[in-house]
């Protein structure tokens, strides 16, 4: 059932605008909701100036928003700076997109 309503829901929307809208619903943290308030609330700054470690901070309170990523992210930089390797590959993948959505723009 849930794989039928991602494929509709892809054909529909696209996975663009599927993770946009995720992750402007989704808790951060206790009574934080949205990617924006998480960047105003743990950063004191707007999800736009946020850098790529900054998002894999908060891409890591996506795991338990409520124990793990407030507790180890944040409060043990180690733990941060772990989490910030593992995701390199990921982040550089970031960057060609965005660099490929601007040239689109």
């Amino acid at each position: 059932m849930e794989a039928v309503a991602s494929l509709v829901l892809d054909a529909v929307m696209g996975k663009r605008r599927m993770l946009e809208l995720y992750l402007n619903y989704i808790e951060w943290g206790r009574g934080v909701y949205g990617l924006g308030a998480a960047a105003e609330y743990y950063y004191r700054r707007s999800a736009d100036t946020l850098t790529y470690d900054e998002y894999a901070r908060l891409a890591a309170i996506i795991i338990d928003p409520l124990d793990y990523g407030v507790a180890d992210v944040f409060r043990h930089p180690a733990m941060a700076a772990r989490y910030s390797l593992l995701t390199a590959p990921r982040k550089r993948n970031v960057k060609r997109w965005l660099k490929k959505d601007r040239e689109r723009a």
